[in-house]
Order: structure tokens, then sequence, then C-alpha cells
């Protein structure tokens, strides 16, 4: 059994894409209340404790977060008696702000110094794991 005070908060910036999804959740059996702003629906003082929210809100571009996208592969090897981790990744930044570069490319290079010999042995087994010894 549902609650009789069920409600669907729908913050939208763009009023048609509320109305909408207000017509379709009306034609399941729900209530919805619709906001065309984030500051709208903060402002609205709820009386429920248990709701559903849909939410879409774009930003300025120059308050965006950037989110990148993407991957990279690593390998731990030796040359000589020094062992190395190098790394390569690249990102496509899928969403970014105003002066924001499109991509990141990140290399990395490291010198691994092993000195306690509990993790020596530790190292030596991930290495022989990997071919590397």
């Amino acid at each position: 059994m549902e609650p009789a005070n069920e409600l669907v908060y729908i913050v939208d910036d763009e009023a048609s894409v509320g109305e909408v999804l207000s017509t379709l959740l009306r034609a399941n059996g729900k209530r919805a209340q619709i906001f065309t702003s984030g500051q709208n629906f903060l402002g609205f003082a709820r009386r429920d404790f248990c709701a559903c929210l849909i939410l879409d809100l774009t930003a300025e571009r120059n308050k965006r977060w950037t989110v990148p996208v993407g991957g990279g592969a690593g390998k731990l090897f030796k040359i000589g008696p020094q062992l190395l981790n190098a790394r390569a990744e690249y990102f496509n930044d899928v969403r970014t702000t105003t002066n924001g570069s499109d991509w990141q490319l990140q290399t990395q290079l490291q010198f691994l110094f092993i000195h306690h010999r509990k993790y020596k042995c530790w190292y030596r087994s991930m290495a022989s794991q990997d071919g590397v010894l």
C-alpha cells in the first residue's frame, strides 16, 4: 500500500520537460510537483519524509566540474637491479569548464627503492609473477 501523500519532485531548468514528466507520472497514479531551479526546490517547505526527486540542472560552463572518462595501463619492470613502475593514462573530458582542456594525458615513472626486508620479499614475488625477475 502506497502512502496517500506520496509525491515526486521534478527539478528541471526547462519547464516543458517538467510538464511532460509530470503528465507521465500522473498518468501512472503519482502526484508530481515541478520546480524550475534548485533554489526553488530548496526553498520549498516539504512536509513529507519520503519522496522521489528527478533532477536535471545545467550549470554555467565556467562553474561546471571536469568529468574525465578514459583509462590507462602500467607495468612493473626492472633495469639492472633497479625496480621501476611506469604508467600512462588518457582521459577525454566530457564535461569541462570554460577555459578547461578537452583531454588529459598523464604519464608517470616511479623508481622503487625497497629497504625493508618484508616489502622486498613482497616486491620480488609481485615482480616474478609479472615475469620481471
